[in-house]
């Protein structure tokens, strides 16, 4: 792999810090010619990993509002809610999980 494209594949997995779903746009437009076929691959994954801890803090937006609503007034609490406050958790490791990941993909396709 040449500089260039281990240069360009490095920079669509660490902009999870700057610019996290746009960079690996520009870098999949700029990436259109065949010599940077492996920066264009690298740049499509990079882009699905940032866009998947986005799509996960929907869905524990959801969870979280869904077991937010239903506590009794009485202070009983339903197991339920427990239920999806542990899948938010579990939703929230996975989060971080995919933020690590994209820093060891960065720095892996740099070094090599």
């Amino acid at each position: 792999m040449s500089t260039e494209n281990k240069l360009l594949s490095s920079v669509a997995y660490l902009s999870v810090f700057f610019l996290p779903v746009i960079m690996p746009i520009i870098i999949l437009v700029i990436a259109s010619k065949p010599e940077y076929s492996e920066s264009r691959s690298n740049a499509i994954q990079a882009l699905w990993l940032h866009i998947a801890p986005w799509l996960m803090g929907v869905v524990a937006a959801i969870l979280l509002i869904a077991g937010g609503t239903g506590v009794a007034s009485n202070g009983h609490v339903p197991a339920w809610p427990i239920i999806l406050f542990v899948l938010v958790g579990i939703i929230g490791i996975a989060v971080i999980f995919l933020l690590c990941y994209n820093i060891y993909r960065g720095i892996k396709v740099l070094v090599d």
